[in-house]
């Protein structure tokens, strides 16, 4: 959620719904993206595990838009 938030991911999301897109976000992830996860959770934080984050962080977001 920080690094899409600092990333400029989820500028697009009103401020009253930031908690209902961190929901969906982090549903998303641990139902389709386990391996990005595990990474992170072993602190890895390659270009691959940001790709991932940047297009589930792009298209939670594009239903906020």
């Amino acid at each position: 959620m920080i690094f899409a938030a600092t990333t400029g991911l989820i500028d697009k999301v009103p401020v009253s719904k930031v908690r209902e897109f961190e929901k969906d976000f982090t549903t998303l992830l641990q139902a389709t993206q386990r391996p990005t996860l595990d990474a992170l959770r072993a602190g890895k934080l390659d270009n691959d595990v940001t790709d991932v984050l940047k297009k589930a962080a792009s298209d939670v977001a594009s239903k906020y838009a």
